[in-house]
């Protein structure tokens, strides 16, 4: 009974179902295996974070009193940094669902005010090792599934420049900080990611129907293969001589 059943017809099916998306598989896998994430994620491009000296922490504003000067319901974290020129309190909380920052400033407890787009532009090509000029400043203040900014805290700039990969910083608003470096390497990357996970719309979702069905039929292609494997193998080919001798 075993053997009557039409393997080498359901993995030849399957095989053609499931054959380009393998082919998707391999590709990107391919892709991600050569090049490097930091590459992907354009560090090589921005300068790290400054670094606090200690010469340069006397005289601030002490951080509850700091505080006081916000209002919020829960706060995630609170940290001093180096951002927009300053030594700042950075207050982290969270707002419809979204991750929100706040800069405080360090010495007198002032809230900062958001970047005004020539701040944007400023404070982006300054991150940049090696400045080149800059093309457009845009503010974003909406959500676009599957955007190149997407899990980021709204409001951002974006600032695009002159580059050969096609450059593009994402600025917190609040903050001045670069939250995502976009280059035509990267854009490769998430459509290749896209076809990897077979999410085309939010390009994060692992956990759903189709990814599960195509993973599913490849099983099934490789169960398939091994059963055919030994169908055809010496030993069987042996085995129903012996029978038919036999008989």
């Amino acid at each position: 009974m075993f053997q009557s059943i039409p393997w080498r017809k359901i993995h030849r099916w399957l095989g053609l179902l499931i054959g380009i998306q393998v082919l998707f598989w391999m590709a990107s896998g391919l892709y991600f295996s050569l090049v490097p994430i930091e590459t992907v994620r354009g560090e090589h491009l921005t300068a790290p974070p400054a670094t606090l000296q200690p010469g340069e922490l006397d005289g601030l504003m002490p951080p509850g009193q700091a505080l006081g000067s916000i209002q919020l319901e829960q706060l995630d974290g609170f940290s001093l940094q180096r951002l927009r020129g300053r030594l700042v309190y950075k207050a982290s909380f969270q707002a419809h669902e979204q991750p929100q920052h706040r800069l405080l400033d360090a010495r007198d407890g002032g809230l900062l005010p958001q970047l005004e787009p020539q701040q944007a532009q400023d404070l982006a090509t300054a991150a940049l090792l090696d400045p080149v000029p800059v093309k457009t400043v845009r503010r974003i203040e909406t959500h676009q599934p599957g955007s190149e900014y997407r899990g980021r805290a709204l409001p951002l700039y974006r600032v695009d420049f002159e580059h050969p990969g096609k450059l593009r910083l994402y600025l917190d608003a609040w903050t001045g900080e670069v939250v995502a470096r976009r280059t035509s390497t990267w854009r490769i990357f998430d459509f290749l990611w896209m076809l990897h996970i077979l999410d085309f719309q939010e390009r994060d979702d692992f956990n759903q129907p189709l990814l599960q069905f195509m993973a599913l039929a490849g099983l099934l292609v490789v169960l398939t293969g091994y059963v055919l494997w030994w169908l055809t193998s010496v030993f069987m080919q042996r085995r129903r001589r012996g029978r038919s001798n036999t008989a």
